[in-house]
């Protein structure tokens, strides 16, 4: 549920978009199609929130993983069975370039991205904070989730 300074953000950002599918919607005040709109992705990449035990492992270059200390493998498999792991927080993604130190920037650089996604537009809209670690910089979302037509609608008939 969005909170009543989200909808007034949410509201604002429907009625100044220039999205030509957005003002046709927002036109005939089309709530579930605007809702359909918001739930697409945007290309704002964002930390994931809730990474699975296979985004990361499937995030991770398995011909490097021998040359990763044991102790660091260790800490690895530790992270790995706490999933579902919140990127966008900075303890977890210093525990990547923690275990992933030996190798080269570009190969943590790699792994960190595979632990981001596209927001959703209504997610880059009700925004957050960006965050950067080694080279990759992404959303740290303030909301994250799926809107109904009755996000839209609470937000649309606000004064």
């Amino acid at each position: 549920m969005l909170t009543a300074e989200q909808l007034v953000s949410l509201k604002s950002h429907i009625n100044a978009s220039t999205d030509p599918d957005v003002m046709a919607a927002r036109a005939i005040r089309n709530d579930i199609e605007l809702a359909r709109l918001y739930n697409l992705p945007s290309a704002t990449t964002a930390w994931l929130k809730t990474a699975t035990r296979q985004q990361i492992f499937e995030a991770m270059d398995l011909t490097l993983y021998d040359n990763v200390a044991a102790g660091k493998r260790d800490a690895w498999r530790m992270l790995m069975d706490n999933a579902p792991v919140d990127f966008g927080r900075n303890p977890m993604r210093k525990a990547v370039t923690d275990v992933w130190s030996a190798q080269t920037a570009g190969q943590r650089d790699a792994l960190l991205t595979g632990l981001t996604e596209f927001a959703t537009v209504a997610e880059a809209a009700l925004g957050g904070t960006n965050k950067t670690t080694g080279g990759v910089t992404a959303l740290d979302r303030s909301w994250s989730g799926m809107l109904g037509h009755p996000d839209i609608s609470a937000a649309l008939n606000l004064p």
